[in-house]
């Protein structure tokens, strides 16, 4: 392949997240409006069903201040997790290169 058509393809990756990030922000406008003055509900527009939904979410925070571990440990688990601060200053990138493994491939338009 040349350069041309990379910079063919570069070109309109950089067009469709341009219009992406437009839609993106159309859209959440959009839903906003519908959200104010619809309501919750399920409301048949245009032929379609919109079901507004408002979820419920635990206030994590304020669980863990009313029902502390030290007065609960039953509803507390227990996950480690590892400091990649200590491991990195513990062990080579050499030593390390043993345990990598390959991401996904990515493309990133600056």
């Amino acid at each position: 392949m040349n350069s041309t058509h990379h910079d063919d393809i570069v070109a309109e990756l950089a067009v469709i997240r341009t219009e992406l990030d437009r839609l993106t922000a159309r859209k959440r406008e959009l839903e906003k409006h519908l959200i104010h003055d619809l309501g919750n509900g399920t409301h048949q527009v245009n032929g379609l069903k919109v079901q507004v939904t408002t979820p419920r979410m635990l206030d994590k925070k304020a669980f863990m201040i009313a029902h502390p571990p030290a007065e609960r440990p039953d509803l507390y688990g227990y996950e480690p997790t590892l400091n990649m601060d200590v491991v990195r200053n513990l062990f080579s990138p050499a030593e390390l290169d043993a345990y990598k493994t390959d991401g996904t491939a990515r493309i990133t338009l600056r």
